[in-house]
């Protein structure tokens, strides 16, 4: 009888110390995401290069003037500040030679005569994303500008308006 009592005490001791060791059954974690979106600004050209001929005028006036509406901007602002996109040249036309730049999407400011110098192309953009702003440019040339063959870049930045 005692070596009962005692193999029944030592069996309710090594239940007890394996029951502390066992774990304990969860049924759910957690723990935090965090997510963080940076300001992102980018701009892209769709549809490649531009060739303009001009071959034709009215007699005793200047040569008629040519479009091309082949291309697009493409574009992504999601800044909670307002951002404008510039167009410019890397450098000027020969005298008598003259680039319009239109923009066919919200915030335009019109056709634009292109330069050197940056002017304002599309205003007033912020948490926009536009695939597709169709691009329409116009070239034309005075009789005295001659016959001519330039090629120009045009650069368009996204910057703060």
């Amino acid at each position: 009888m005692k070596k009962i009592l005692l193999v029944s005490a030592a069996l309710v001791v090594l239940s007890s110390v394996f029951a502390m060791a066992a774990p304990t059954m969860v049924n759910s974690a957690s723990h935090e995401v965090n997510i963080q979106v940076m300001e992102i600004h980018n701009i892209a050209i769709i549809g490649g290069n531009v060739g303009l001929v001009i071959e034709a005028a009215t007699a005793g006036k200047d040569p008629d003037p040519v479009s091309d509406s082949h291309t697009a901007l493409s574009y992504t602002i999601n800044s909670n500040a307002a951002k404008k996109i510039t167009a410019q040249l890397d450098k000027p036309y020969a005298e008598g030679v003259k680039l319009q730049v239109a923009v066919e999407a919200k915030g335009t400011t019109g056709p634009q005569t292109l330069s050197p110098e940056a002017v304002d192309v599309v205003s007033g953009l912020a948490k926009i994303a536009n695939p597709n702003a169709p691009l329409t440019y116009t070239a034309s040339a005075t009789a005295g500008a001659g016959e001519l063959n330039e090629t120009r870049t045009v650069t368009y930045t996204i910057v703060e308006k």
